[in-house]
């Protein structure tokens, strides 16, 4: 990969991390309740659950998925079971005894929603397929790959974190944080709908 590329590699990760899905939606949802040191954990594990599926897909998962669909289906099922897992944890959340008891996401939790986010598995193979074609996917275009989505990714995700951030002075009555976590519970539902039927 040229400079030029890194450059298109960069643009590319930056915006498809700025658009919504539930990983996105999470870490702003982590950093309006519990602050940005506290969600740097949650954070890390996506950006790590992130970087393992580009190794996946560096590595030809594409090509395996063409020839088994059914992988593709379990994939799909398991996301949807997390999304809604998540979803309702963060109903859970929105009674005062909930919103006492809650806790970021573990970095191994944050991985976890991430490997099962059918949002950024398309993301990932896309990110392959336009970037380091064919001829073009060896140890060095694949390393220079994982690093540049990895930069990209951390600073889309750090504006999603800082967001949610921004939201904590005005979530600081239980009844608006109550409403938050329904809207990004509902949040969650709508893309695990999409996940399922999309």
């Amino acid at each position: 990969m040229n400079p030029i590329e890194h450059g298109a590699l960069v643009s590319y990760t930056f915006l498809m991390t700025l658009t919504p899905g539930p990983t996105t939606l999470m870490v702003a949802a982590s950093g309006a309740r519990f602050g940005f040191v506290r969600s740097v954990p949650h954070l890390a594990g996506a950006l790590m659950g992130y970087e393992l599926q580009l190794l996946a897909a560096v590595a030809g998962l594409a090509t395996l998925l063409e020839h088994a669909p059914a992988v593709v289906t379990v994939l799909r099922w398991a996301g949807v079971a997390y999304l809604l897992h998540l979803g309702w944890r963060l109903l859970g959340a929105s009674t005062a005894s909930g919103a006492e008891r809650a806790a970021p996401l573990r970095v191994i939790e944050a991985a976890a929603l991430q490997l099962l986010n059918p949002k950024s598995w398309f993301m990932a193979l896309a990110t392959v397929s336009l970037f380091l074609p064919g001829a073009d996917a060896d140890r060095a275009g694949g390393a220079a790959l994982l690093l540049w989505a990895g930069v990209a990714g951390t600073a889309g995700m750090c504006i999603w974190v800082t967001c949610g951030t921004g939201l904590r002075r005005w979530l600081d009555r239980p009844s608006r944080l109550a409403a938050f976590n329904r809207c990004m519970a509902v949040a969650l539902l709508l893309t695990a709908g999409w996940a399922l039927w999309g």
